[in-house]
């Protein structure tokens, strides 16, 4: 068996401080199959095997497609990901988030926007109703420990507290990536 040769400290983390905060948010909220691609991917282009040219995404383009799904196995991600992969490679801005990584402000937004149409189909009274659904989203998005605003609209801790929205990915690192680095004498 080989010796693992020693490196400095630079070589064992080799990115600025803005580079490893771009890392973080890239990776946060990423479940196991999904740092293993980027893991894989990343060693693709550390070894020159770089993927073909996509079309950059139109700046101008007046909005994003924001794909949300929600999966216990797996598949609602893969599918959500090869969506938004051909949307990407139409030159279309996207993003891909897990359901319980979209923001409720934003939610708030498109409920003021389709409030017309949430009506029609009875989920509100009225403009009001609407307002003020609207602004509960809001206050829980400034203030996730409002009880009374998550029970009324039945939106769970795991949805407001970040340290359980991420933990399937931190038990990852901690318990499966962590190991295998000093496993392999990198850690």
């Amino acid at each position: 068996m080989a010796v693992p040769t020693p490196v400095s400290a630079s070589q064992a983390f080799p990115l600025d401080a803005e580079r490893a905060d771009h890392l973080a948010a890239l990776v946060r909220g990423l479940d196991a199959p999904g740092l293993l691609w980027i893991s894989g991917y990343a060693a693709g282009l550390a070894a020159g095997n770089v993927p073909a040219a996509r079309p950059a995404a139109d700046a101008d383009a007046p909005w994003t497609a924001t794909i949300v799904y929600g999966s216990q196995t797996g598949n609602g991600r893969r599918i959500a990901e090869a969506l938004g992969e051909r949307l990407l490679a139409r030159g279309l801005r996207v993003r891909v988030l897990r359901t319980g990584e979209y923001p409720l402000r934003e939610l708030a937004v498109i409920s003021r926007r389709i409030g017309t149409r949430l009506i029609a189909e009875g989920f509100f009274n009225d403009a009001a109703d609407i307002e003020t659904f609207a602004e509960d989203l809001n206050t829980l998005d400034r203030d996730p420990e409002n009880k009374r605003l998550a029970w009324r609209h039945g939106i769970s801790k795991n949805v407001l507290d970040k340290t359980l929205r991420t933990a399937e990915v931190a038990n990852w690192i901690e318990y499966q990536v962590l190991p295998m680095r000093v496993k392999r004498g990198r850690g």
